[in-house]
């Protein structure tokens, strides 16, 4: 049990460091200060300036001492920060993060051929189901890990209010106006039937290989292959359907929505990749005599 949870924290620790750089780089590139500044200046000093702006020099100047009220909103910033590419390339390596933090008990299983005995004392039936339990478990990591991003970007806002925001010509996105706890749940169920889909990935490359390095280069090169295949053939049928994009949906931008016109379409999304998986994964672990001689095989 300590040795699982050292290996998490190990796995964890710089996740949330990056994420918490990833958030600082927001912060220290936030340009609101300044140009509420000038803004300001504007409104006070140029009548012209003034009268071709009215309604953003009247906000900014009855809400210029007031802090919360001249930042974006958490929503806002959330979704900035999700769509950066600081954030974006960890959608790259998100499945090395996910392979080795939930098989890394299940490999040694398999490694040190516990798993033969296990067989013995149980049904092949009832050691799939504790396979996949124990390996799922840490699908919410992940998700986790993101509604501590969305904390951050609260205390840095402070607020809710997309006042501010409707002074600029922003992209109206759909979640911007969702009640943040139903958004919040959605969001993290999507994230943690994505992270499943990329355990399968996992499992499916454990089955021949016990080595966890082996595994998770092979899961790695799948993910890759997989969001080349999705792109190529089916990402823009269903970008077109879901909102009319014309970019292709890519497994490598599941933090940010982008693709979407509601969190519903992402679940379903992710929804038909994890039974899909699922069923790949059952039918390659379904063979207990075949799972018995390939854990033989181990020295």
């Amino acid at each position: 049990m300590k040795k699982k949870l050292l290996i998490v924290s190990i796995l964890l620790i710089p996740l949330l460091i990056w994420i918490f750089y990833c958030f600082l780089d927001y912060v220290n590139h936030d340009g609101t200060s300044n140009y509420n500044e000038v803004v300001y200046k504007n409104c006070i000093e140029e009548s012209e300036y003034y009268a071709t702006y009215p309604d953003k020099c009247d906000y900014i100047i009855s809400n210029y001492n007031n802090p919360k009220k001249m930042t974006f909103d958490t929503m806002l910033i959330f979704y900035e920060i999700t769509i950066k590419p600081n954030l974006q390339n960890l959608n790259l390596f998100i499945i090395v993060f996910a392979v080795a933090i939930a098989l890394y008990y299940q490999n040694q299983l398999l490694k040190n051929k516990v798993v033969v005995n296990i067989l013995n004392r149980t049904s092949h039936k009832n050691y799939i189901k504790k396979l996949l339990v124990e390996s799922y478990k840490y699908a919410w990591l992940v998700p986790l890990v993101m509604l501590f991003l969305f904390i951050l970007c609260f205390i840095y806002s402070g607020h809710f209010d997309s006042s501010y925001r409707n002074l600029f010509n922003v992209d109206d996105n759909f979640f911007y106006n969702m009640n943040i706890i139903v958004f919040m749940v959605e969001y993290m169920f999507s994230l943690a039937l994505f992270n499943i889909f990329l355990i399968n990935i996992g499992l499916i490359a454990m089955r021949k290989n016990h080595n966890l390095v082996v595994i998770i280069i092979e899961s790695f090169l799948i993910y890759i292959g997989l969001d080349l295949v999705i792109e190529m053939f089916v990402g823009h049928f269903l970008s077109k359907i879901m909102n009319g994009n014309i970019s292709p949906i890519s497994l490598f931008n599941q933090f940010s929505l982008v693709y979407y016109n509601s969190v519903l379409q992402s679940i379903i999304v992710e929804l038909g990749l994890v039974i899909v998986s699922t069923l790949i994964v059952y039918l390659m672990y379904k063979n207990k005599e075949k799972l018995i001689i390939d854990c033989e095989k181990n020295n």
